[in-house]
């Protein structure tokens, strides 16, 4: 450990948790990147509105020729927003999507794919307040990796979270 604080300039006192994973990051001009993006939406009705984004990336180390680790080489979003102007709701449902991620280029260890479905609706209401209910991580998506004989992680998700709140807006309304 010692040796990294100094190959890294990292100040001899720092004490990182025990048990914790630290990373150390590096700028390389030896990486080389490229991609290709596409998103896309479209009002299907006046209340209904859908969209959508795909990445693509290919990332690797030029002088060692690996795949950079802890980077998803595809992952796509997927989004619904619907409102009911009689009742003044907006409702929104949100999907992220992610392909399988190198976790160490040299043992060709892989995290697993996974996707995380999201809902938001809010009501708003007289004098500049809005209420709200999101629930997060709908599906519950965890790591498969805890089903395992012996449970380890790839990904620290903490399962479904579900957030009620009230939104005041500060100023003139529009």
């Amino acid at each position: 450990m010692n040796q990294l604080l100094v190959t890294y300039g990292i100040p001899p006192f720092f004490d990182p948790l025990l048990g914790r994973q630290t990373f150390i990051y590096a700028n390389q001009s030896r990486i080389f990147t490229q991609g290709v993006e596409l998103d896309g939406e479209y009002a299907l009705t006046r209340s209904l509105r859908v969209s959508g984004a795909y990445t693509f990336l290919h990332a690797k180390d030029t002088v060692t020729n690996l795949a950079l680790p802890q980077r998803h080489r595809h992952t796509g979003i997927f989004r619904a927003d619907y409102t009911i102007p009689k009742l003044g709701l907006h409702t929104n449902v949100r999907g992220a999507f992610y392909s399988h991620w190198l976790l160490n280029a040299a043992t060709g260890t892989r995290g697993l794919p996974f996707q995380i479905w999201d809902a938001y609706v809010s009501k708003p209401w007289p004098r500049r307040v809005e209420t709200f209910l999101a629930v997060d991580n709908l599906n519950n998506s965890r790591d498969a990796k805890l089903q395992l004989p012996v449970p380890s992680f790839d990904r620290p998700d903490y399962g479904r979270t579900v957030r009620a709140g009230l939104r005041y807006r500060f100023g003139k309304t529009e």
